[in-house]
Order: structure tokens, then sequence, then C-alpha cells
């Protein structure tokens, strides 16, 4: 196996972990990273079905009736979004795509007379310690002001509401610290739902949200 291959082998497992692509996505995902790069796409499309079935018998052996951490994390951000703090699953891969998704929901709300109090969000980079043996998925927040009483309060309230979904989650009252949740199981199923931008800012306002204009 060559360095590329064991390199795609390798984003397939982890993406797979994840849970947020299905199969279909997954290959259109793999294939676009290794786009200029030595590596045969029907290679890789052959490893993404096998791998991607692999998977699915694993998930297969899941218990269905009982909840595991990302349902509870989903639950406490669905339901932060109806307290009005704007709550990203994997909103791309750095702090920075995070902001950029967190600011899109933001001026959509804005625009439809809804004000966010604060933002919550979990990237890529976090989805890969949540996994490692450290367990732990750290959670990027703030306040829609630069108060420290306001980012207190988002931050007291997301904690809050986390532990309520018995997840172990932290928060060490300095604003530039992370919401941790320790101890973390990740167990995701792939699924059609939109984890994004549109499922937070329909929850936030119960009804079909027009979109703000695209600037020249």
């Amino acid at each position: 196996m060559t360095d590329l291959q064991q390199e795609a082998i390798e984003i397939i497992e982890k993406e797979l972990i994840f849970g947020f692509m299905e199969e279909d996505e997954l290959l259109e995902e793999v294939l676009e990273t290794f786009v200029d790069d030595d590596i045969d796409p029907e290679w890789i499309g052959e490893q993404v079905v096998k791998m991607y079935r692999e998977r699915q018998d694993e998930i297969d052996e899941w218990d269905p009736e009982e909840a595991n951490d990302f349902d509870r994390i989903a639950n406490a951000f669905d339901e932060l979004a109806e307290r009005h703090v704007i709550a990203l699953h994997r909103p791309g891969y750095t702090t920075e795509d995070g902001i950029e998704e967190v600011t899109e929901a933001f001026k959509t709300l804005m625009e439809n007379g809804i004000r966010p109090i604060g933002y919550v969000f979990y990237h890529t980079g976090h989805l890969e310690t949540a996994i490692s043996d450290k367990a732990r998925l750290d959670l990027v927040f703030g306040a829609m002001t630069k108060a420290p009483s306001q980012v207190r309060g988002v931050a007291n309230l997301i904690v809050e509401t986390l532990q309520r979904y018995d997840l172990d989650a932290t928060w060490g009252g300095n604003p530039g610290d992370a919401i941790k949740i320790n101890d973390i199981d990740w167990q995701k199923e792939p699924d059609e739902e939109d984890w994004g931008v549109e499922r937070c800012v329909a929850i936030m306002s119960g009804e079909e949200m027009i979109a703000p204009e695209e600037e020249d």
C-alpha cells in the first residue's frame, strides 16, 4: 500500500467514526481530497464501499433504545437553539470555519427579527480529540457582546444544559477557556439530517427563514 493509499484509508476511517457523511458524500469528499494526486479513483471507490458497509455492520450492533453521547449533545444543542444560542455541529475543520458559519446564521436570524444571545460549536479538529484516547470534546462558545457578564451567562447556560443531558461538561470560568465534555464515547450513525446552520435557525425561528442577500 502506498503512502497516499494509507492516507486515504485513514481519512475514510475517521469520517466513518465522525458519522456526518453518508456513502455518496464520503466518496465525493475523498475523491476531491486526492483529485491532484496519483491515486486510482476506482480504488478509492472500492475502499469507501467496503469500509462503509463494515461500519454499518458495527452500527447494527448498537442498542437502538439506548441514547448515546451524540444523541445527548444533539438534544442539548436543540434546546440551546430554542433559547437563542446558535448551536452548530461540525461547521467545518477549524475555529475560523465555525465562526464563518455562526456569522451566516447570525445574519439570517437578525434579518428575520431574531437576536441570538451567543453561540457554541465543535469542529473537525475537536472531533479528532473526541475519538482519540483523550476522549474529550472541546466546544468553542461566545456571547454576542463582549461584556464579561454576558459571556459567563452564555457559558453557564451551555454547561448547565449539557449537564442536564448527563454529559460531563465543565468550564474553567475564563472567557478564553473552551467548554469541555469529558469522558465522551463518540457514536454517531450517518444520516440525512442537516446538523448545521439551516437546522439551527429553523429551530430558533420555528418557521421558514428568509436567507440574507448575497453581497456583490
